[in-house]
């Protein structure tokens, strides 16, 4: 195993069956290539959307941050963001990739969406580090 898949993370956030006032099924799922809780699922549950707050079964809060060799911490909600803002435009598929270097780390970062409207789509969010020269 190489050390750019160690140092890893696919997020996968799913909305279905809703409608303008949120998410009837929302499912998150964190997989972490190098933490303790391999393919944690943090999957949210709602019950009456809009009315009780959704709750996680594993927080993803709670895991760890990627953190790369030189100290780097790379950020994934701003590509979540960014697809989510296509979504609203109605761009209900794509993909954007947005590297980052951060105190040397070279991260790999994409998102990719799919979209049957506004309210129902899955978003993919991947981040990588670079392999090592």
């Amino acid at each position: 195993m190489g050390l750019s898949s160690v140092f890893s993370r696919t997020i996968e956030i799913t909305k279905t069956g809703a409608g303008g006032n949120g998410g009837y099924d929302v499912f998150e799922k964190h997989d972490d290539g190098i933490w303790l809780i391999k393919s944690a699922k943090s999957t949210l549950t709602c019950v009456a959307p809009g009315s009780q707050e959704c709750k996680f079964t594993i927080d993803p809060r709670t895991l760890s941050d990627l953190v790369g060799p030189n100290g780097s911490n790379p950020n994934w909600t701003d590509l979540d963001d960014y697809a989510k803002d296509k979504i609203q435009s109605n761009i209900f598929t794509g993909t954007y990739s947005n590297n980052l270097s951060i105190n040397g780390d070279l991260w790999y970062r994409n998102v990719s969406w799919i979209a049957t409207d506004k309210y129902n789509y899955k978003v993919t969010i991947n981040i990588e580090l670079a392999p090592l020269p």
